[in-house]
């Protein structure tokens, strides 16, 4: 079954990427991606494309960009995961990200065309 791209709300996904440097260093997707399989967002495709990659930030990033695929739930996963594992500076981060006026949808929608 082809697997449908749905993307995290505008206001998520600019989250991600405002912090996606920070995310990349010190991210541990390891401890937080058994949640996606649970919560039926990712499958075992998705952890194996995880995993054939070499570095650590090699693995976040495909890890990220994956989230950023992953539609409207994903985000509130990947937090959960993030304090259900003890991660909250990661939490507290991505919370403080200020959303600039310019990136949030005009009419309260919070759909983001995410191309990777």
């Amino acid at each position: 079954m082809p697997k449908i791209i749905d993307p995290l709300f505008h206001e998520d996904a600019y989250r991600i990427k405002r912090n996606w440097k920070f995310l990349k260093s010190n991210l541990v997707q390891y401890d937080v991606r058994d949640n996606f399989m649970v919560e039926a967002i990712w499958d075992l495709p998705d952890f194996e494309k995880i995993d054939a990659e070499k570095t650590p930030e090699e693995k976040n990033e495909v890890f990220l960009k994956l989230l950023l695929q992953s539609g409207k739930r994903a985000y509130n996963v990947f937090i959960a995961a993030l304090e259900e594992n003890n991660f909250t500076h990661i939490v507290k981060k991505l919370k403080q990200t200020q959303i600039a006026e310019a990136h949030r949808e005009p009419s309260g929608r919070h759909y983001y065309n995410c191309i990777l």
